[in-house]
Parts: C-alpha cells; sequence; structure tokens
C-alpha cells in the first residue's frame, strides 16, 4: 500500500511538461517502428522497381523544372503563373537539385549529361517515398488514439498497399504529397483544438501552411480549420468535468475563447507560409482570363502582398477551374466534369477489399459506439469530398485520394471491436486488397478492381495511362520483333516529348493524333486515344470494337494489327463538342 501510495503521489508531483514529454514519447513504441519499417521495405523498394520499369510520367519535366525554379529563387522579381503551388514540387525537385542538374527549362531530365535520366528519376522515387513514411506514421498513431493497436495495422497495410497511392508516389506529380499534407494538417488541427497548447498550436499553424504549400487541394483548409474550431465550441457545451474551467464560460466567453484560438491559428499558419516563399512581397501573377472574369477582385489584386507568389497560384488554380478540362466517361466529355465522376470511378479503381473494409468499417457502428474524436475523419472526408467532386476537374482519380484516404481510415474503425469474427473479416479484406494490388505491379496507375472488357472505356485520361507506357512499349517491340511489318507508336505523351526518342528510338515509326491514321502494319496506341477522351474528333474510334493482339503496361497501351481490321477510308468522325 506504501508503494503504491508513494507512485500515485510521485506521478501526481510530475511537472505538466514532463508528462505531457512522456505521453508524447508513448506512442512511439515496437509497434509504432515496427509499421513505419514495414511501410519503408514495402513503398521505398517498390516505387525504385516501378521507375525502373516505366518511362517519365506526363507532368514530371514541368514539376521537376518549376521545382528547380523555386530551390535556386529564379522565379524573378515577378513571378511566373504557377498552377500549383510551389513547395511541392520544390520538394520533390530537391534530387534533381542535389544531383547537380541547375536547368531551369527545357529538358530537365534528357537535356543534361551530369546524371542518366533513369538514376534521376530513381533519386525522386526513393526520397518521395520517404517523405510519404511520416504520413504513415501520423495515421497509425491517429488510428491508435480512436480505435486501438488493431485499427493501427490495418491502416498502416491498408495505405502500404492502396494501388492508387502506390502508384502515384514516385512520379514527378504532387498528388501524393498534396494528401500527406492535408492529412497531418487535419491531425495536428484537431490536436490544437482538443487541448490547445503552445507547442500544438506550432505544429498545427506550420502543417496547415505546408498543406496549402503542396497543392491546391487543401484550399479549403482555413474553412475546415473554421470548422473543426465549430464543433468543439458545440462540444464545449457538454464538457466533461475534465474541462470544468470551460464549463463555467457563458456562451459568448466560449465562442470567443476558440475565436481567438482560430486568430492565432491562422497567425501562425500565416507566417509559415510566409516564411516558405522566403517572406516575398509582389504582385500576385495569374492569367488575362481570371482578370476579365473577376475584374473588381483583379483591381484589388494589382499591389504588393506577402505572399503573392501563392496568392498569384492560387487564382490560377481558380482559373483553371473555371476554363474546366475534358472530362471522360462513359463516352462522354463535359468540360465541367459531372458530379457523379468521383462516386462511378471509385467502383473502378478502389480494391474490392478495401470496399469491403468500408461496408464493414460502417456495419461496426451497430457494435462499436461512434465516438466524438472520429470526428477528426469524418469532418475533412465530408469537406474534401464536396470539395472535389464539385470542382469540375475530372481526369483522374489521383485528384479524389484526400477524402479516399480518410474513408480508409474510418473503415478500420472495425479492429476497435473485440468480437474475432470481425477482425477476421478486416483482416481478410486487407489480404485481399493488398495482394490483389502487388499483382499489378509495375503497374499500378492502371490499376482496375476487377476485370472488365475495356474498361478505359468507361473511365480514362491519367486513370489509365500518363505516358509511363514507353518503355514498355520498347521493349515489346524488342521481344516481338514485326517482321516486314511497319510498326506505328501512338503514346499519350507530348509530342515533343524527349522521352519518346529515348525509349523508342528508331524501333518504330511515331504517329502524332493530327497525322493519318495508318492503314496497314502493327499500331501500338495508348488507350486515351481509343477513347477519345482527348480527340474531340474521335480519329480511332473505329478500333473500340477490335481485339488488340496485347496489351503493354496493364492496359494503358494497345496493340492493333491493322492488316487484320477494316480501317474506315477516312478514320474520323464528326468532333463530339465538350458539354
Amino acid at each position: 500500500m506504501t508503494a503504491t501510495a508513494d507512485q500515485s503521489e510521485s506521478a501526481s508531483s510530475e511537472h505538466p511538461v514532463v508528462a505531457t514529454f512522456k505521453s508524447f514519447l508513448s506512442a512511439f513504441d515496437r509497434h509504432f517502428w515496427l509499421a513505419l519499417l514495414l511501410a519503408a521495405i514495402v513503398i521505398i523498394p517498390r516505387s525504385a522497381l516501378m521507375i525502373q520499369s516505366h518511362s517519365d510520367y506526363y507532368d514530371d519535366q514541368y514539376h521537376y523544372i518549376r521545382g528547380i525554379r523555386f530551390i535556386a529563387d529564379k522565379l524573378g522579381r515577378r513571378p511566373p503563373q504557377l498552377n500549383d503551388p510551389p513547395l511541392g514540387e520544390a520538394l520533390t525537385a530537391w534530387p534533381v537539385w542535389w544531383s547537380g542538374v541547375r536547368n531551369i527549362s527545357g529538358d530537365i531530365l534528357y537535356g543534361q549529361k551530369l546524371v542518366k535520366p533513369e538514376t534521376l528519376r530513381l533519386r525522386v522515387a526513393i526520397w518521395k517515398s520517404i517523405l510519404l513514411l511520416p504520413m504513415i506514421g501520423v495515421a497509425f498513431v491517429w488510428l491508435r488514439r480512436l480505435y486501438g493497436v488493431r485499427s493501427a495495422w490495418l491502416g498502416t497495410i491498408a495505405l502500404t498497399f492502396e494501388p492508387s497511392i502506390a502508384a502515384h508516389i514516385p512520379t514527378g506529380a504532387v498528388d501524393v504529397l498534396g494528401v500527406e499534407g492535408i492529412v497531418l494538417g487535419c491531425f495536428f488541427t484537431w490536436l490544437y483544438f482538443e487541448k490547445p497548447t503552445i507547442v500544438r498550436l506550432i505544429f498545427a499553424g506550420a502543417s496547415i501552411a505546408v498543406a496549402l504549400m503542396l497543392k491546391h487541394t487543401a484550399a479549403i483548409f482555413p474553412a475546415v480549420a473554421l470548422a473543426m474550431a465549430m464543433l468543439w465550441t458545440w462540444r464545449d457545451r457538454r464538457i466533461s468535468a475534465g474541462r470544468a474551467v470551460v464549463a463555467k464560460f457563458k456562451p459568448l466567453k466560449r465562442i470567443a475563447w476558440r475565436a481567438g484560438q482560430v486568430a492565432l491559428l491562422g497567425a501562425v499558419a500565416f507566417i509559415a507560409l510566409w516564411a516558405i516563399v522566403r517572406f516575398e512581397v509582389s504582385v500576385p501573377v495569374y492569367p488575362p482570363k481570371f482578370a476579365e472574369a473577376r475584374p473588381k477582385l483583379h483591381q484589388v489584386l494589382q499591389n504588393r502582398y506577402p505572399a503573392g507568389l501563392y496568392i498569384g497560384s492560387l487564382m490560377t488554380g481558380v482559373s483553371h477551374a473555371d476554363r474546366g478540362a475534358p472530362g471522360y466517361l462513359f463516352g462522354k466529355v463535359s468540360m465541367h466534369g459531372y458530379w457523379r465522376y468521383f462516386p462511378i470511378l471509385a467502383t473502378y479503381k478502389a480494391p474490392i477489399g478495401l470496399a469491403g473494409l468500408m461496408i464493414l468499417g460502417a456495419a461496426s457502428l451497430f457494435v462499436v459506439k461512434p465516438k466524438w474524436n472520429e470526428w477528426s475523419l469524418l469532418l475533412p472526408l465530408i469537406a474534401w469530398s464536396l470539395f472535389i467532386i464539385n470542382s469540375g476537374i475530372n481526369i483522374g482519380w489521383r485528384h479524389f485520394l484526400p477524402p479516399y484516404v480518410f474513408l480508409i481510415l474510418l473503415s478500420c474503425r472495425v479492429g476497435a471491436t473485440d468480437r474475432r469474427p470481425w477482425q477476421i473479416a478486416g483482416w481478410a479484406c486487407i489480404a485481399l486488397a493488398s495482394i490483389h494490388a502487388a499483382l499489378w505491379h509495375p503497374n499500378y496507375l492502371s490499376y482496375f478492381n476487377f476485370p472488365r472488357h475495356k474498361p478505359y472505356l468507361a473511365v480514362s485520361d491519367s486513370n489509365i495511362d500518363w505516358a509511363q507506357s514507353l518503355k514498355q512499349a520498347a521493349e515489346w517491340i524488342d521481344r516481338n520483333p514485326p517482321g516486314d511489318k511497319p510498326i506505328y507508336v501512338l503514346p499519350f505523351a507530348r509530342p515533343e516529348s524527349p522521352a519518346i526518342k529515348h525509349y523508342i528510338g528508331d524501333r518504330a515509326t511515331i504517329i502524332r493524333l493530327d497525322d493519318p491514321v495508318p492503314r496497314s502494319g502493327l499500331l501500338i496506341i495508348s488507350s486515351v486515344w481509343e477513347s477519345g477522351a482527348n480527340d474531340g474528333k474521335r480519329r480511332y474510334r473505329f478500333l473500340q470494337s477490335q481485339k488488340p493482339i496485347a496489351q503493354i503496361g496493364g492496359g494503358a497501351m494497345q496493340v492493333y494489327d491493322l492488316d487484320q481490321i477494316k480501317v474506315p477510308r477516312a478514320a474520323t468522325f464528326p468532333a463530339t463538342a465538350p458539354q
């Protein structure tokens, strides 16, 4: 009794800072480090192998060059138009900079002789794989706080093997970095409102700034943070005795107390964001069409502002959304997309095992009582789902990754039940999803969850081909010599892309979309062009009823023997104007 009393007295007399630090360290136990080690063992080699199999992706050069320009501080006194904020591209381009490459325009992969293009891309892939690990660690801690260690392991394995996440880690694009910024920002922001401290304020503000500077998908973060504060204000009315100091406040004082927290958070986030752009002050730069559409706002923005670089990039993103992009769904094209696009796309791109986990997670509400802190996942899920569905940009599942990740994490609540059948079912779903995803290696970008006849005729663009299969096409030609037959390649790549010459070389004749349709020989064509997603004239629609003799890159490209096909004399059709 005496020993127990002494221990209790020692614990109660412990300094609050020491107690908080010990509580912080307790999260990093053997389960945490084993989970992080497992993720690293899978993600880093997998990304390296993907790069060895694929050519560079459609937007890689674009992002590398702008990242190098930001690192080198070569944006100029009047910054260029930036469709994305610069931090994500700068982080992506760090290995390029470390390698001694200083190109700030033109061809950054093939226009330099310091490092082989494949080596440069391999370094980027490994670096970005390492950058993803903090999100895995935060997800583990988050789920364990909510549901326990079993759920934390479920979430770790789900995120590690999810094919669409895997597909976009080694690319030059910033989609996965953008997701990571949102996840970390939401975690630290919720912790801050849960128990406001200086340390949590700094972490929350800095993480919000980083998220905003990684990708404009996070543009609604201020509204999400405000919604979190409002939830906690509502919660304060029902506060437990442990927060009696708040319970004593009158309604207006509670609101003022939370409003002060929001103001502090906004100030820290702004200072952090401004620091990221090196405390620059400039006139925001954006497309002329934005100025035409919003003349009053344009007039206001003709002044120098702190972080003008970010403001300009945000306005450029808004202009991009106004302009729209050709969204393809079941043969139809709309410049401003369809509200049902992402729900339908989920039935193609989300692994069936994870869909089963989501059903189990919903059913577990009848077994495991919902917890207040589950709002930390549910609120971002709702916010980003509404934001992205209504954005009108329907060019790939990658844009829906933020709410998708939160949905996966919420579904892991099934691990909180003590009933063995539920646990077995949850792990079975994770195993099914992971094994099926691994079977698609290295073609995760072309992943579909169930065998379908030409699924790219239903959903296209970066859901199937992002110019990553040029190297695989070259290897296919080497393995299948055509004899006297000519070979034509129509890739989904920028016609001026040096990757075409680098990988295809003189193996085949490269044709452009506007070139005459070949009438004989072998045609290796991107599935995007066959679908007509980005071709208003739908020149290659006649192939849709034909069976390819081979598929390349998991279906990213199709191989047709034109000698066995009756090619229309004028292989063009009436133009399909985007809606």
